[in-house]
């Protein structure tokens, strides 16, 4: 009898370690998900979620045993996806097993792990990713009890803490940089043009709103395009060029997987011209050529200069401590339940041997004859002699006491727990989530570098 043969394991390369132009090979678009996860159920990962951002690209799935073997697929999967050297994949890598996976994951929900702290739009992302994993067939029992966890907690922490109602996303960011840029001696007369009409685009269109300002639009469907912002400024793909060289702050935030302008767009929408151009590359890839930034009177902003950890806003790291708080609890809670519930196949050992030494005494002793009163006086004495064991069953399980489950089998006379190969870890052996330094991750021992 195995306790829990399942743990969490998270695979993947986020912002802090891979350089931008990596996580843009690595990263995947929506519609590229479903042959990602069907790679990974062929690689024999059975549950798999592929959560892929602005800041990472990274596999939720479960192992059974030593967690290379699996992390070991993931990264293969994701050098064979990407094109990177599987050496390069493998020691950018984090993989993370147990109670740190499920830490990882409560907060990068809750957008604690994101370039700008607190992003609120990374709890979409993650509904994305699960809504794919499902449609894939790929979400699991464990995956299908950690990823709605993990949503509900960052919705807490959007309705719950100062840090939601701050709305603090990389779009937002994205237009109060490049206004403060293109306008240091006001916005009036400002000229913005957004590229694309996604999620990104959207947040950006309605920020701008708030700051007084009107943008044009141009997508590869106009009609999405005017969706944000009208007909009259929805422009379409054919006229990008002639309308960056109207404007003076570019917001560039599609999904392509190239380029979208070029150092010689750029250079001729500035042949005509005789005042600067602001551009914010929001993409991943990016969608503008890093050239772009040689062409004299423009100043390119990419993601790497979007980040911001808080800890210079007072206001905004008294938020973040608050959604701390509140995420190591709810995983902590989560873990607990979790493991308390592996508990459950000693505690039916436990009582089905009770049931037949109690059934077996009182027939030997005189019990009832009618099997109808029997049962009902066996039941009623095992409910009496269970509630006490049950109860330490489950908080040695949440504890991660092992022993005291082995104890609790030999003391009533049932197999233990199955021995694990010398490299597995059961949840009810998962140590405490590490803690975390604003400086960065804390690589403990479930952190795997290869």
């Amino acid at each position: 009898m195995v306790i829990s043969d399942a743990q969490p394991l998270v695979v993947g390369l986020c912002h802090q370690e891979a350089s931008l132009a990596e996580l843009g090979r690595a990263t995947l678009r929506r519609e590229a998900l479903a042959g990602a996860l069907g790679r990974l159920r062929d690689a024999g990962l059975e549950e798999a979620v592929v959560l892929s951002t602005c800041s990472r690209i990274e596999v939720c799935t479960t192992t059974t045993g030593s967690a290379d073997q699996r992390a070991g697929a993931v990264l293969d999967a994701m050098s064979e996806w990407s094109g990177l050297p599987r050496d390069r994949i493998g020691s950018l890598a984090r993989v993370l097993v147990g109670r740190e996976a499920v830490d990882h994951l409560f907060r990068v929900t809750a957008g604690l792990e994101s370039r700008l702290v607190g992003d609120t739009d990374v709890l979409a992302q993650v509904r994305g990713a699960w809504r794919a994993a499902g449609e894939a067939g790929t979400a699991g029992p464990l995956t299908s009890r950690l990823l709605p966890a993990s949503i509900r907690c960052a919705q807490q922490v959007h309705t719950r803490t100062p840090l939601g109602r701050q709305r603090r996303s990389l779009a937002r960011r994205a237009v109060d940089v490049g206004v403060t840029l293109a306008a240091p001696d006001g916005t009036r007369g400002l000229r913005v043009l957004v590229v694309g009409s996604g999620q990104m685009a959207q947040v950006a269109c309605e920020h701008l709103a708030t700051h007084g300002l009107a943008c044009r639009v141009v997508a590869r469907d106009p009609s999405y395009a005017a969706r944000l912002v009208g007909p009259a400024r929805a422009c379409a793909w054919e006229r990008l060029a002639d309308e960056v060289a109207r404007a003076d702050l570019l917001l560039c935030a599609t999904s392509a997987p190239h380029h979208v302008l070029t150092r010689d767009q750029v250079s001729a929408a500035m042949a005509a011209r005789h005042v600067p151009l602001t551009i914010v590359d929001l993409a991943v890839p990016g969608n503008v050529d890093p050239g772009a930034c040689g062409v004299e009177g423009v100043r390119l902003v990419d993601l790497t200069t979007l980040g911001d950890d808080a800890r210079h806003d007072p206001a905004v790291a008294a938020a973040v401590r608050d959604a701390t708080l509140l995420v190591e609890e709810a995983a902590r809670r989560f873990c607990d339940d979790l493991a308390a519930a592996h508990a459950g196949p000693v505690i039916r050992a436990v009582r089905e041997q009770v049931e037949r030494t109690c059934r077996e005494e009182l027939r030997r002793h005189g019990g009832p004859s009618d099997p109808a009163a029997l049962a009902e006086a066996v039941h009623a004495i095992v409910g009496k002699v269970m509630h006490r064991p049950a109860l330490l069953a489950r908080a040695a399980a949440a504890a991660g006491d092992e022993g005291a489950l082995h104890l609790l089998c030999e003391a009533f006379g049932v197999a233990p727990p199955g021995q694990r190969d010398a490299g597995s870890t059961s949840l009810n052996s998962w140590s405490p989530p590490a803690s975390r330094s604003s400086s960065g991750p804390t690589f403990g021992s479930s952190w795997v570098r290869k």
